[in-house]
């Protein structure tokens, strides 16, 4: 069975942000597309195995993943930023302007 790979997606007032768990992975692993819509992050654990490593216990998951999302058109892609700080990468992508998130006051 495959387990799902540990990510958060929230919005904030001006932007769509992606929380993505990358533990023990180096920034330089990781492969970050966007295309029209469509966003996509890559691990490709092959890549980077430990060789000849003798595990007495395997607890942190280092499993290859390719993740991919559909932008919702209020966001704009071409704007997107990527942050990888303390094992996690964030990307963040801004609402398309026109779409901010607006509140209204009650009269």
């Amino acid at each position: 069975s495959k387990v799902p790979h540990p990510v958060d997606i929230y919005t904030t007032e001006t932007h769509l942000v992606f929380d993505i768990a990358c533990t023990g992975i180096a920034k330089e692993d990781l492969e970050i597309q966007t295309q029209s819509n469509n966003l996509r992050v890559n691990y490709d654990k092959s890549k980077t195995e430990d060789k000849g490593v003798d595990y007495i216990h395997r607890g942190i998951a280092k499993r290859s993943f390719n993740l991919g999302w559909k932008i919702d058109s209020k966001f704009d892609l071409s704007k997107a930023n990527a942050d990888f700080k303390y094992g996690l990468l964030k990307i963040t992508i801004p609402f398309a302007k026109g779409s901010e998130l607006k509140t209204l006051k009650i009269n």
